[in-house]
């Protein structure tokens, strides 16, 4: 009786030991994932500050660099109200809104800010529509907030080298498809999947 006893206490302690193995390297990992960006594809990136600089298309999941910065589109979704500090924000009547989840590392030598203004949403499958970022600012600076993460940043002081995670919010007509829909900053347009 003995022997059961402590073969079953034995055998519970290797499962609880196992499972606890296991939340440890599956945290580590993702600590790991979120520390690590991989490096730009030269192919997509574009450091150029001219206006009229080459136009570079960036496919999904991609990382490239763009200005001061290497960004990496995570998800991309289609929101028709979104619920943050316990109120619900809804767009206009005939609009949605598009959260954009981006991973970003300042690839200068020096700590710079990412303006809101340089962020636009581009309709690809008309000719001049675009969405600007301002009208989300205040959203996603509440969005961050209750995020309460230090892995998650605004847009002010980007130190060099540092990889943080931030959203872009733009409100658009609801008839948009997110299939059509690039993000820009700088010359890169970023497909949204």
């Amino acid at each position: 009786m003995k022997i059961k006893k402590t073969i079953t206490i034995t055998l519970a302690f290797v499962i609880m030991f196992g499972i606890a193995i296991k939340l440890v390297s599956s945290n580590i990992t993702n600590k790991i994932n979120n520390m690590y960006l991989e490096k730009p594809n030269p192919k997509y990136s574009n450091s150029s500050l001219e206006p009229n600089s080459k136009i570079i298309i960036v496919p999904f999941g991609e990382v490239a660099t763009s200005r001061h910065f290497d960004f990496k589109v995570i998800e991309a979704s289609e929101k028709v109200e979104i619920n943050v500090e316990n109120n619900t924000f809804t767009p206009a009547p005939g609009n949605k809104f598009i959260l954009i989840k981006l991973k970003v590392r300042n690839s200068s030598n020096s700590t710079i800010e990412l303006y809101n203004y340089d962020f636009v949403l581009k309709d690809t499958s008309t000719i001049n529509e675009r969405y600007s970022f301002d009208i989300g600012l205040n959203l996603v600076l509440k969005i961050l907030k209750e995020e309460n993460d230090k892995s998650f940043t605004s847009f002010i002081n980007q130190k060099p080298g540092i990889i943080k995670y931030t959203y872009v919010l733009f409100e658009v007509p609801e008839t948009s498809k997110l299939d059509d829909l690039v993000f820009v900053y700088g010359s890169s347009r970023f497909n949204l999947n």
